[in-house]
């Protein structure tokens, strides 16, 4: 247990001056200079608030790290858990996993919104990114059952693909809906 530190002279008379205020006969010494002690360290001065500025960027720092490391975990694992084939019809296999894929994501993104829209805690961009990832990862995951391609690059050009289009969109779509009719953002 660490000790208290005992209060300056200063500190101590003030102290002295509020309990003589509302005096307890009962006090003693002893409980008199644990009180003391205990209202002097928590006077001691305490490190500032950072401005609103900096916590926006440690926030968008922070952010954008957590998405790059998704990414990476996201190519990574598409590479080395799934087999690389020959790519035999690539475009004509692909274009419909990218449109189910999109008629997943699109309802569960509104849907999303719906829930949402109310309590945004961040700015437009990053809830409407957010928003975008969270249907585009729904449309991966039904896609990822019903999808017969299991190759590395079909996963990751076209199952990847719903995904990076639908944080996209969230994205241009929440900065769009920021802006009013003129182009200027919306107070």
């Amino acid at each position: 247990m660490a000790e208290l530190q005992l209060p300056d002279a200063k500190i101590d008379e003030k102290i002295d001056r509020l309990l003589e205020l509302a005096p307890a006969p009962e006090l003693s010494p002893e409980l008199h200079r644990k009180i003391s002690g205990a209202l002097a360290a928590s006077l001691q001065p305490v490190k500032p608030m950072p401005a609103a500025r900096v916590l926006a960027g440690q926030f968008a720092a922070i952010f954008a790290v957590s998405w790059a490391c998704f990414g990476v975990g996201f190519l990574t694992g598409a590479a080395l858990l799934f087999p690389w084939s020959g790519a035999e019809a690539f475009v004509s296999r692909g274009w419909p996993c990218l449109l189910t894929g999109s008629a997943v994501a699109i309802p569960g993104g509104v849907l999303f919104w719906l829930l949402t829209r109310r309590g945004v805690p961040l700015s437009a961009g990053a809830f409407g990114g957010t928003l975008g990832a969270i249907a585009g990862l729904l449309g991966l995951t039904v896609l990822q059952f019903h999808c017969l391609y299991q190759n590395a690059a079909h996963l990751l050009v076209w199952h990847g693909g719903i995904l990076v289009l639908s944080i996209t969109t969230g994205l241009l779509v929440a900065l769009g809906k920021e802006r009013n009719g003129r182009g200027q953002r919306s107070k």
